[in-house]
């Protein structure tokens, strides 16, 4: 377990630096992001056709971005990785201290 944390934390370290090479990494990333929370949504409100076209396009940003920077991709899904895993435990968190009002 303390293996998968470091290597997550050096994962987190090496994305902004991969980024920083070419920019162009960072706005697909930023737009994976972006067509992640809009599948989401779509999903949550029964769209099915906008959720699997989001879902293709989302594919096909991730295919682009693995091209031009492969380095990139795997620390991006380990960093996307843990901060899923931090905003669960957060919101578990405050559910907890909380008594449930939150």
């Amino acid at each position: 377990m303390r293996l998968a944390t470091a290597l997550l934390a050096l994962g987190l370290l090496l994305a902004p630096a991969a980024a920083r090479a070419n920019p162009q990494c960072e706005l697909y990333t930023r737009n994976i992001a972006h067509y992640e929370q809009t599948e989401a949504r779509m999903a949550a409100a029964d769209k099915d056709v906008w959720a699997e076209k989001t879902r293709e396009h989302i594919k096909t940003l991730e295919r682009k971005r693995e091209e031009l920077c492969p380095e990139y991709s795997a620390d991006a899904q380990a960093a996307q990785a843990l901060r899923d895993m931090l905003r669960f435990a957060a919101k578990a968190a405050v559910t907890y201290f909380s008594f449930g009002a939150f």
